[in-house]
């Protein structure tokens, strides 16, 4: 877009109609697509957050239009032999106070930890759409984010819960 500008300004007028109605196509293009309900756009893809038509999933969400993730009723998540159960189905033994979550996504996983009676839950997510994104998909009575604050943290890798910047984004969740 900068490039059409720049060669619509150096161009003079008898290249105005050459250059400016590609350019005003753009630019209407990028308003339509920021301004549509359930797009958003974060620093590193375009994000689409559709209904759904079905009782097992609440939201589908896709990033550049390909399908990315998608959030679920506390049940279905919590059903045997699910995915998300696996870590605490695993480990019976340990009480599972404290969870810490790396690529939270749409916050299924931080659902399932405090369902699980988590006391904290730190879920570190680089992308702050993505945060946005779970926030704003929330079905009624699902406590994914009973209790969180959102914070600032490094890129999940190198998290340590002290150490804020502006490159990733960060729940703390404590139950009440």
């Amino acid at each position: 877009m900068l490039a059409a500008v720049a060669l619509l300004i150096l161009g003079g007028r008898r290249n105005t109609l050459f250059y400016g109605v590609p350019l005003a196509a753009m630019v209407a293009a990028l308003f339509l697509e920021s301004t549509t309900a359930g797009i958003s756009w974060s620093p590193y893809y375009k994000i689409e957050l559709k209904s759904s038509p079905t009782t097992t999933r609440t939201y589908y969400i896709s990033a550049n239009g390909v399908p990315h993730q998608s959030t679920a009723p506390l049940p279905v998540l919590m059903r045997e032999n699910s995915a998300y159960r696996q870590a605490y189905d695993q480990t019976p033994r340990n009480p599972h106070k404290r969870v810490l979550i790396i690529g939270a996504g749409n916050g299924n996983d931080v659902a399932v930890a405090l369902a699980h009676g988590a006391q904290r839950v730190d879920a570190v997510e680089i992308d702050p759409a993505s945060r946005r994104s779970a926030r704003s998909c929330i079905p009624p009575g699902r406590t994914t984010t009973r209790g969180c604050t959102s914070t600032s943290t490094t890129v999940g890798r190198s998290w340590s819960g002290r150490t804020p910047s502006t490159t990733s984004s960060s729940w703390r969740c404590r139950t009440p």
